[in-house]
């Protein structure tokens, strides 16, 4: 399950969005960082992490092999991860792609950096931080 799912996050940190944020145009997301409620972005980054640790103990050296399945990736649609918009959806064919150790992989070496440009002309827009 989505950690953004659980304890009434999404009222905790003051916002309605409970997926990737993909379909998101900047004038949104400068909309959700300005109501964010960064004490409660920091409480749900916590959870998350002790969410990730709790997955990454379960697993099993096959695990990682391991692709996603149709199910699988049905849920994470069903639990709106994922919207089923077309600047979205491709995640779900990306991901399927990948086993376990890329997904994880994924993250720790290019993602953020994917995002780092936008993410600086956005905090200037937002002059919040």
């Amino acid at each position: 399950m989505q950690v953004i799912n659980t304890d009434d996050w999404q009222t905790k940190l003051n916002t309605r969005i409970s997926d990737t944020g993909n379909a998101m145009d900047s004038s949104e997301i400068l909309k959700l960082s300005s109501e964010l409620n960064i004490k409660a972005l920091i409480d749900y980054r916590v959870e998350v992490a002790r969410q990730t640790q709790r997955v990454l103990d379960s697993l099993t050296p096959d695990d990682l092999k391991r692709k996603f399945s149709k199910e699988q990736s049905q849920r994470i649609i069903a639990e709106k991860a994922v919207l089923e918009q077309e600047k979205s959806i491709w995640l779900i064919d990306f991901w399927g792609k990948k086993n376990v150790t890329g997904i994880l992989l994924m993250p720790a070496t290019r993602h953020q950096l994917v995002h780092i440009n936008a993410c600086l002309k956005l905090k200037k827009k937002c002059k919040r931080f």
